[in-house]
């Protein structure tokens, strides 16, 4: 299932801002927290969602957005550039590095180009990526913003399409606030699933009362999940 999750988030958020966003000009923080993570080859998966904007509210700097204190060499960071990730390591000096994309063409020879480079990569609010790393926890910074910005998932086939989202502000979620249609699904890192029925969200696909969400399920900030929707999804978060 995680691997299917991973490959289906090729159908990768993109942001459009919601009208005219003003910033504080004050740098915003956000701890996240290893409970919110999943674990690979012996390394936590942290699905993390850059709330902040970069300057004059634009994207933000990748080398900006991740705090690399209390990172190792060799962590990884994926970004979902519509048709797979942009891979990025730590390396010796506390930088991020590109990774080389291998192609293995139709005459057996393979042919290798360098990813787009570390200080030109960006973030866009609201759109979900990974962090791979043995830390116990993470760190984001931005500049923090006063206004949500509108999120715009995948959608509008016959099956649900799967797309990493999150909070454009400094602040968790409450899962009951997030709209969208029945048959809809939301699923966290750490395994947490939801689903939309015609009432609201249930933590069951089956839509019994006792299991619909109350003001306690919330996504944290800074935390990503994944959204799957058949018709596409479009609102403040």
């Amino acid at each position: 299932m995680k691997k299917e999750l991973l490959i289906a988030s090729v159908f990768a958020a993109t942001i459009a801002g919601a009208g005219s966003v003003t910033t504080s000009n004050t740098m915003g923080y956000v701890p996240v927290d290893g409970v919110n993570s999943t674990t690979a080859n012996g390394k936590k998966m942290y699905m993390v969602v850059a709330p902040f904007s970069g300057y004059d509210n634009g994207q933000i700097a990748l080398a900006d957005v991740i705090q690399t204190a209390g990172l190792s060499q060799g962590d990884e960071i994926f970004i979902p550039n519509g048709a797979g990730y942009d891979n990025y390591t730590l390396d010796d000096k506390g930088a991020w590095t590109a990774s080389k994309i291998v192609t293995i063409n139709s005459d057996g020879t393979v042919t290798e180009k360098s990813g787009k480079p570390a200080d030109t990569a960006t973030i866009d609010r609201g759109n979900g990526f990974w962090v791979k790393t043995e830390a116990s926890s993470l760190s984001l910074f931005g500049n923090a913003v006063t206004a949500k910005a509108q999120v715009s998932a995948a959608g509008g086939g016959s099956k649900n399409a799967w797309t990493m989202i999150g909070s454009t502000l400094n602040g968790e979620i409450k899962v009951s606030s997030i709209g969208g249609n029945k048959g809809d699904v939301i699923i966290l890192a750490n395994g947490t699933r939801y689903t939309r029925a015609a009432s609201g969200w249930y933590k069951t696909p089956t839509g019994d009362a006792a299991s619909q969400v109350t003001d306690s399920d919330v996504v944290p900030a800074g935390v990503g999940f994944w959204y799957a929707s058949k018709s596409g999804l479009k609102q403040d978060l």
